[in-house]
Formats: C-alpha cells, structure tokens, sequence
C-alpha cells in the first residue's frame, strides 16, 4: 500500500497496485497539488484515512509563509510556460518534417497531449 503519482495525480494504490483512492486537484493552484502531493508522500502513513492524510496535507500548505507560497506558485507557473514553450518548439520543428503523414501525425498528437 502506498501513494504514487499518475499522469500528475495522486493515487493511494492497494497491495495489488489497485487504485483505492485518487486525491482530486480542483479547486486547488497546480503549485498547492504539487506540494500537497510531496508531503503526502513524504509522510504517508497508511493507518490514516485518506482523507485525514489530505487535510493534513492541506494543513502543511496553509503553514507555509505566503512568500514561501507565492514563490512556489510563481515557480509552477515558470515551469508550466517552459512546457509550453518546448512543445511549442517540438511542433515547429515536427512542420518541416517531410517523412510519413501518420508517423507526423502520431508525433504531433502525442506533443499536443503533453500539459
């Protein structure tokens, strides 16, 4: 049993890695999820609930300075406009291939999907 992260989401996973509990993002900042999620991990502690687990969690969040906060959410959102920043190249650069339409396509695609 244990916490791992999945397509960005935070999953408690059973002894058989079964999916027992997914922590939801909204209505949270990318940056609080992010952090909320590291300490989770951090500190899991499988004979708490879920839930007591996230509202502690969410307890180590409003703990933080709002300087510490605001500097994390200003580093997601550096990270994020670099992502889109390299997808943005990717495609670009993904034009002037001149190869097989499907394989550019599937290219494309799989760039586009990236948040």
């Amino acid at each position: 049993m244990g916490l791992e992260l999945i397509d960005g989401t935070l999953h408690l996973l059973g002894e058989n890695d079964e999916v027992l509990h997914v922590f939801e993002r909204a209505p949270l900042s990318r940056a609080a999820y992010k952090h909320m999620c590291v300490w989770a991990i951090a500190n899991f502690n499988s004979k708490l609930k879920p839930e007591e687990l996230w509202e502690r969690a969410e307890a180590a969040w409003n703990d933080l300075t709002p300087e510490t906060q605001g500097l994390l959410i200003a580093l997601q959102a550096k990270e994020e406009q670099m992502v889109k920043d390299i997808r943005t190249g990717l495609l670009a650069t993904l034009s002037g291939y001149q190869g097989i339409k499907s394989i550019k396509d599937r290219f494309a695609e799989a760039i586009r999907s990236i948040e």
